[in-house]
This record gives C-alpha cells, structure tokens and sequence, in this order.
C-alpha cells in the first residue's frame, strides 16, 4: 500500500511543522511588516549579514522586500565608502535616486566617523523617511591598543575579563551613541540608529563562560583570529540584530540562516537578538512600539507543542540512562568502519541521487549484513546525520564493546527531488518528502542490496529518522512491515500521520521487531510522540518510549541513534 496522504492534509502537516519548528506566520498572526529597499555598506565584520538577512525575509513571507545593494570594502571605516571612486561607487548612487528606505554601515575603532555624517545627509535629502543603521562593532574592546581587553593572539580571549571588555566597550558606544545624537538633532528627526551588535556578542561570550550555550566551551572557539573574524555562530548573532533592527520584528522563530549550527543554538541567538536589540534605545525598536516585553510582533508566540501545551505524565521518562562519557569519542586503538558517499539511479526522481554508506570494521562479502535506513530532518540532507551525531563513530565503538551488532547504515537524501538541496523555503519541498517512500522501496533499497552483501529479509532491515524523518519512517515503515522489521521515530514531526491510521491493524503491528519512539520534553513537537506512545499503550503494542529533559536538537538525537542500534537486529 501507497503513502499517499491528500493534498490539503499534507500541506496542514507542513505548515504546522513550519509553525513548530521555524515560527513561520500563519494567517492569525498579526500582520507582517511591508517590504523595505535595503542597500548594505561594512567591511568584513558586517558583508556576511546581507546573505543572511534574505533568507529571514523569506521564511518571515515578507512581501516586496528588495535589496538594492551592497559595496564591502575589508577593514573599512564608513568614510572610506563615501571616498571610493565614483566609478567603483554603489552607494552614492542608490541613496540619490531616493529609492532607499534603509541604509547599513559598519563602525570602525575610529568614531566620530564623517561617513556617517555624510550618508546621513546625503540619503535624508533625497529621502526624508530614510533610516540609517549604523552596526555596532564587536571588537572595540579586544583589538584597540590600550584598552583592558588588548589581545595578540585568538587564544588570549579565553582569559578575558568580561567586566574590563565591557567598559572598554561601553565607553567606544558612548562616541557612537554622541554622533548619532548630533545628527538626528541636526536633521530634527530621528534617523540614525545603532544596531547593538557588540554588546549581543558580550552577551553571547558571557552565555560561553558560563557553559549556556551548547557546543561552544571557550570564547575564542566563536572567533577566527585575534582581529575578530568571526565563526557562524557570532555572523548568525549577528544577522538575527539587523534583521531585527530593519524590520523591528522578533527574529524567534524563524527559519534559520543555512549554517552547520543546531536548532538549539540558533533558537539561544534569536532570543539574545531580539532582547538585545528591542531593550536597547537607540535601536529605534523601542520607540517603533517594540519593547523587549513585545517578543513576538508580527510573529505572535504560541505554546509549544504543536499546539498545545507540554504537560508530561507518569510514564513520560528515559527508558535508559544517559550514555557514558566518551561514548561518541573517535577511538584510535579500535577497529575503523567504511563511510562513503554513493550515487544511485533514482526511477522515481529520475536523476542520480546521492547518499551516505557505513560499512561496519571487517565488512567483507563472505558475510551478509542487516541494514539500518537513517532519515534526516527537514532542513537536512545525506550528510545531516554525520554532522549531527557522527554514527560511524557511535558504531565503531559499540561493535568494539559488542554492544551493537555489525550492520550497513544508509543515509539517503528523503527530499526526493531533481533539486534536492536544502535551498531557499524548505517547507516548498515538503511534497518530495512523501515521494520518498517510493524512492526508498523501489530505487534506495535495491541500489543497497545490489552493492552490498546484505542480509534479506524485513528482520534485516531497519528503519528510522529524525523530526520530518521520523514522520516518514513511521509512516513509511508501519505502511510497509514486510520490509521493515525494526521502525524508530526520533522527535517525530506533524507529518506522522495520526496513531489509528498508522496502526489501523493492532495485530500486524505487534509483529515488530522493534518500535521505538524517542523525545525531548522541551522539544516542541513532543505531543505528537507522547500522543502515539498513549494509542500504543492503549493497544497494548509493545513499544519503546523514551523521554529525556532535551529540545529538538542534535544531542537528542545523537543519543537516541546511540540506544536504537543496540536494539536492532538483536535475536
């Protein structure tokens, strides 16, 4: 039998998932802002927000939103951007022709800057309603010789004091915060704002210190160099506080700017953005009718859930202990499986299509070997799981401690299209998430079998995924239980269709090797696993449900997979 779900319930599932996961606006939302013509100017601490910016404006589905254009010049103050020859000149230009409603500069160690004056004059005069945007630097108090903070090298950070690096900082703003006061006095309006960047990333380095955000142990770990370069999580940080300046709506909830950050982690950013850059006077959020207690305007907060609050029950906790420590380290002294990334002839797409293949330490063809078929999320693709959780290495040492059997794990790309990148609106292509099924059955699958010496059979074959993954392989596998014998939802997404039609035959399901639901309580899309796990317990399926205090995060799923494939394929 087909998973075919009907068109108006598919998209029902998708944009609930966009409202779950990525905060996207729904039509009882309050209204979202108007389009607004954007040019950018900086230097190297600022030319990564335009990119950024966009695809925020995208997934926020804000309408004739333009950017006009951007001039980038490397460790520039503002004057020099009004200096540049008139030929190489963007800037100029597009503030003449009037038909800019915001203009972006980068601040220099050097303020007053008289390119600010400049632009401002230049811009009102040919637009009074334009609004400048100047973006707080965040290397005042690391770079500039004298201060408290003054580094020669990345490593250095880790020793700062964050009370030195902050009023060195507080007093560079004060300069910046004088100049934009001169000028809007001058022009009688205000029109000139400064976007708190710096102090967003003081607030980020404190979160560092004091091991509150996820994945980063040292300051130094968000910067490139001494200078102040910076990693994707201080450019995402960023772009979340112009965007939010621009537009003076909350970036929490939106979909992310494509990085290799986790949810988690750009969920810590937006919140820090937003409270940043709405609590701060000169943002101009504030005096827009955005205060930091107006969290959600234009992108109104709602329980999470899927809609409904969290409430857990009795038998909502861990079926197994947390893994030991080191459990996901990279083990030198041990024997070392295969991964490799393959191409496939996919009927049902009709293209070639790529995915991820471990071979287990020792894999010969002298042996047969069961299969595990790992989906990844919405916003993922092939090499999602191995960033996330690396299973080659959680595999490597588990056969080592005989805790796992010997196995082939797959990971396919389930966005079954030609064009199956993880590009613009993700939620688009949520249709070739459904097509899949035919794509895993009649082109994954075979490719497998054909390559590999695998073990035939639906007690040899395992199926199991994380968010939108998960979605599909409980549809997927509980569709198809003469091909699956071992099935596993991880942070299952809306897609999973509802407990009844997934088991509509009680029976035939207790014939599972093994179901496996997994969850965070703080993960927004826990009542649809909790919901499954109450219809199983009713039916009396056996099943495993296992609840930890995490989000929708990698961590989660990483231990998850960890548990899992010490279950499957065990007699």
């Amino acid at each position: 039998m087909r998973f075919d779900l009907p068109r108006r319930v598919l998209l029902h599932s998708v944009a609930a998932l966009a409202f779950v996961l990525c905060g996207i606006a729904t039509a009882d939302d309050a209204k979202t802002p108007a389009g607004l013509r954007v040019f950018y100017t900086g230097h190297s601490f600022h030319m990564f927000v335009p990119p950024q910016v966009e695809q925020l404006v995208k997934s926020a589905g804000i309408e004739n939103h333009k950017l006009v254009g951007t001039q980038g010049i490397g460790g520039s103050r503002v004057i020099q951007h009004w200096d540049l020859a008139d030929d190489k000149n963007k800037a100029k230009p597009a503030l003449t022709s009037g038909e800019v409603d915001v203009f972006t500069m980068a601040a220099h160690l050097a303020i007053p800057d008289q390119g600010i004056t400049n632009f401002t004059e230049l811009g009102l005069k040919h637009n009074p309603n334009l609004r400048l945007l100047v973006q707080e630097s965040w290397y005042p108090f690391d770079v500039a010789r004298g201060s408290p903070g003054y580094i020669t090298n990345n490593a250095q950070r880790d020793d700062a004091k964050i009370a030195d690096l902050q009023a060195a900082m507080d007093d560079w703003r004060k300069k910046l915060e004088a100049q934009a006061d001169d000028l809007n006095k001058t022009h009688g309006k205000k029109a000139v704002f400064i976007v708190p960047v710096g102090e967003a990333v003081v607030k980020l380095r404190v979160l560092v210190i004091d091991g509150k955000f996820p994945g980063v142990t040292k300051q130094s770990e968000l910067f490139t160099d001494p200078i102040g370069h910076c990693h994707a999580h201080v450019q995402a940080l960023a772009s979340y506080c112009n965007y939010a300046a621009i537009y003076r709506v909350s970036p929490v909830g939106l979909n992310v700017p494509r990085t290799n950050l986790t949810d988690e982690q750009h969920a810590i950013l937006q919140k820090l953005a937003w409270e940043t850059v709405s609590a701060y006077p000169y943002s101009g959020v504030a005096a827009a009718g955005q205060d930091a207690k107006s969290v959600q305007e234009g992108r109104r907060e709602r329980p999470r859930g899927f809609g409904e609050a969290i409430v857990l029950k009795p038998d909502d906790v861990p079926a197994f202990p947390e893994p030991p420590a080191g459990f996901d380290r990279k083990r030198d002294e041990i024997p070392h499986g295969k991964l490799e990334l393959i191409e496939y002839d996919s009927k049902t797409v009709g293209t070639k299509r790529k995915m991820q293949v471990y071979t287990p330490p020792g894999h010969t063809n002298e042996k047969k070997y069961p299969v595990l078929y790992l989906l990844h999320g919405i916003g993922g693709d092939e090499t999602e799981w191995q960033r996330f959780a690396q299973p080659d290495v959680l595999l490597d040492n588990l056969i080592a401690d005989g805790q796992a059997v010997p196995m082939i794990v797959v990971m396919p790309n389930g966005r079954a299209q030609k064009n199956d990148r993880a590009e613009g609106d993700i939620f688009k292509s949520a249709p070739a998430f459904a097509t899949f099924e035919r794509d895993l059955l009649d082109d994954v699958i075979p490719a497998i079998e054909s390559r590999y010496s695998t073990a035939s059979g639906r007690e040899h074959r395992a199926l199991a995924g994380l968010s939108m993954g998960g979605g599909q392989s409980l549809n997927f596998g509980l569709n198809h239980l003469d091909t699956f014998g071992w099935v596993g939802g991880f942070s299952s997404a809306p897609n999973t269709k509802k407990p009844a039609e997934l088991v509509p035959d009680s029976a035939a399901a207790k014939k599972l090797k093994l179901l496996w639901l997994s969850c965070g309580s703080k993960d927004g899309l826990f009542g649809i696993s909790q919901g499954f796990h109450t219809f199983l317990k009713e039916k009396e399926i056996p099943h495993v449900w296992h609840v930890t205090n995490r989000g929708h995060d990698g961590p989660e799923w990483k231990q998850a997979l960890y548990h899992f494939v010490q279950k499957v394929f065990q007699d």
